[in-house]
């Protein structure tokens, strides 16, 4: 057990691993609720869309408006954390999110709702970033990725929860119950990490220059791996905000019965693909591999694999739909655990954070881009084929482009 008798400085890494993921295990939390408070407009999805007449291309534009400020902001957020320090800044953007997903609970309009998104846009733009720092700043190179692993272990716990969350509203006649019990419990994690950071600060190496994020900018592989990212995580956001309605809309389902018996089984697959990931590249490194060509070979392997999703659409029954999505989602999630993991090994804890949020921000962008697509083709055609078969192709186009990313600039572990 952890004894919170008294306070001491930790200069690098922790040396217990005990306790190096014991503070990890904390941002695994506030993942969850970044996702909770995220997707609760997925699974709330054709209530909302009634309620606020929206069609598929509306909804797709609702998510594109929180992409786009998601985006946009997270640069800023992550330069932020890099000079201001990681609780500050993750402290005012878990605050942030969590007044806007309460504030939703409120909307009566759908110009009210826009703003909420826009408003949760970006308070979680910090939230990858911060993850990311915490990586760097608490677990050793090899540890990285599984630690990246069980952060997508809280992101999957959000996913999970959100559509029984949403069942649980909806049976009680209230959807906005579930935005304002996701939004208080931000508030919760904020008081809980300020205990831990007092109780285990770290000392943190700065940098007041302006190099550090200029160095980022200025590395070819840094934009690579940004284009990747953008590529690889269209089926990440296919299954992260049309799941409800493509089990509503292809089995006739009601929205209540889609959460509840099976929109929270691919985010389970999405947590045992992230932690498989984790394990192999950790695997591969403890034998002797390094670690930017572990992530790479992990990269590729799941970018074949997740082709899969192809097939999706051919699934003739709910049951058989879910367990497909989460194949998918499994295959996705342990690429994008090591995707996400190698800015990190190239940059360092000292500049994790801003290198991190290049990625987060093209995500955003997969997002802003992807979804309106999605609602069009959807729309137009009346199948989720052709999204099917973009989200199952780029995984392997993004990895082709940070192919070799091994034979650049050595790594700079050792911050």
């Amino acid at each position: 057990m952890i004894s919170f008798t008294r306070r001491r400085v930790l200069n690098a890494a922790p040396e217990s691993a005990r306790l190096r993921w014991f503070l990890i295990s904390f941002f695994l939390l506030s993942s969850s609720l970044n996702y909770l408070d995220r997707l609760l407009l997925a699974s709330l999805a054709p209530v909302l869309k009634t309620e606020f007449h929206l069609n598929d291309l509306g909804y797709g534009n609702l998510v594109a408006v929180f992409a786009i400020t998601y985006a946009l902001c997270s640069p800023v957020i992550g330069w932020l954390m890099d000079r201001v320090g990681l609780t500050p800044v993750t402290s005012i953007a878990v605050a942030i999110w969590s007044m806007a997903g309460v504030a939703t609970g409120f909307a009566q309009s759908f110009a009210q709702l826009f703003w909420c998104r826009l408003g949760l846009g970006v308070g979680e733009a910090g939230g990858i970033p911060g993850t990311g720092k915490a990586y760097g700043t608490y677990l050793l190179p090899k540890e990285r990725a599984l630690g990246a692993g069980v952060g997508q272990l809280g992101i999957s716990v959000g996913s999970l929860v959100a559509p029984l969350l949403a069942a649980w509203a909806l049976r009680r006649g209230h959807w906005q119950w579930a935005f304002l019990v996701a939004g208080c419990c931000g508030f919760v994690w904020i008081a809980g990490w300020w205990l831990l950071d007092w109780r285990f600060p770290v000392r943190p190496v700065t940098d007041k220059s302006s190099s550090g994020s200029r160095s980022v900018l200025n590395d070819v592989r840094f934009w690579r791996l940004v284009v990747a990212n953008f590529l690889a995580m269209a089926g990440y956001t296919l299954w992260t905000y049309w799941t409800t309605l493509y089990l509503v809309s292809r089995f006739h389902l009601t929205a209540e019965h889609a959460n509840r018996a099976f929109a929270w089984a691919p985010p389970l697959g999405g947590t045992a693909g992230a932690l498989l990931g984790g394990y192999l590249s950790m695997r591969w490194i403890g034998r002797g591999a390094r670690e930017v060509p572990a992530r790479l070979r992990v990269c590729l392997v799941m970018g074949l694999l997740a082709l899969e999703t192809i097939a999706v659409p051919f699934l003739p029954s709910p049951g058989l739909a879910a367990a497909g999505i989460a194949l998918s989602y499994f295959f996705i999630a342990a690429g994008s655990t090591n995707l996400y993991t190698l800015p990190v090994d190239i940059y360092g804890a000292q500049r994790a954070a801003f290198a991190v949020s290049g990625l987060v921000a093209s995500y955003g962008a997969t997002t802003f881009v992807f979804n309106p697509l999605f609602g069009w083709t959807i729309g137009r055609f009346h199948t989720y084929l052709p999204a099917c078969v973009l989200a199952g192709c780029l995984p392997l186009a993004g990895y082709s482009i940070i192919a070799g990313l091994d034979r650049g600039k050595p790594t700079e572990i050792g911050e």
